[in-house]
């Protein structure tokens, strides 16, 4: 999010009439999309798309958070992969840090980058 002199910005412009880019950031992309392509994600199909809920796996996670460490984000992450056929999904190589590329790579879990 970049700040102008008016306030934060999001998508589109602000109230000095400046716009202001938004790239690499899934509102931005979002925004870009076509209605069917919007409505493709708001109600994906669940073959293509599984949005996960790590809440049944958190004992999961506890083991991979003491094993590999890195916080809770990743060992929930790790356990998703575990359970969910071992392959994750990330918009850019940015979001995959040092611990989990580790962790991933010892567990079996291909890391998958989209952009």
């Amino acid at each position: 999010m970049r700040i102008c002199c008016c306030r934060p910005v999001g998508i589109g412009g602000c109230f000095c009439g400046f716009t202001h880019p938004v790239r690499d950031n899934f509102r931005g992309r979002f925004g870009e999309l076509t209605q069917a392509g919007r409505d493709g994600i708001r109600h994906p199909h669940p073959e293509l798309l599984l949005i996960a809920d790590p809440r049944p796996l958190l004992d999961e996670a506890a083991r991979v958070a003491a094993r590999y460490g890195g916080g809770w984000l990743v060992a929930e992450t790790l356990a998703m992969g575990l359970h969910h056929g071992r392959a994750l999904w990330f918009g850019a190589e940015r979001n995959v840090g040092r611990i989990l590329h580790a962790a991933a790579d010892e567990l079996g879990i291909v890391l998958n980058i989209a952009t």
